[in-house]
């Protein structure tokens, strides 16, 4: 599976650990599994996330609406690709990629 996604990010830059990147305000893409899932307000959501080399954080904004209805559907312990920017050690996400859904597929959710 970790394959399946490190293809699908092949075209940005994977931090083995991102943690120990000497740069800031810059591209990531990590491979992880959702570990806890918060939100601030409605506007807002904090989900921690693990790799190999430990725990960090993502932040997901309702102004990218398509990014933010995507994180409303993500599960505990979900293995997910991860693309955006790394800034004091939060990723702002740009890009939620799935192992199992090719990239030229949108995803959609029902309404209810």
């Amino acid at each position: 599976m970790s394959n399946i996604i490190k293809n699908k990010l092949s075209s940005y830059q994977l931090i083995k650990n991102i943690k120990n990147t000497s740069k800031k305000n810059t591209l990531v893409s990590i491979i992880c599994i959702i570990t806890e899932k918060k939100y601030i307000d409605d506007n807002k959501m904090i989900i921690n996330v693990e790799d190999p080399t430990g725990f960090f954080t993502i932040f997901i904004d309702k102004k990218n609406e398509y990014i933010y209805n995507i994180g409303l559907n993500l599960i505990l312990d979900e293995v997910i690709g991860i693309t955006g920017t790394l800034y004091n050690d939060i990723i702002f996400v740009s890009k939620i990629t799935f192992p199992d859904i090719p990239d030229n597929i949108p995803i959609k959710y029902s309404s209810g």
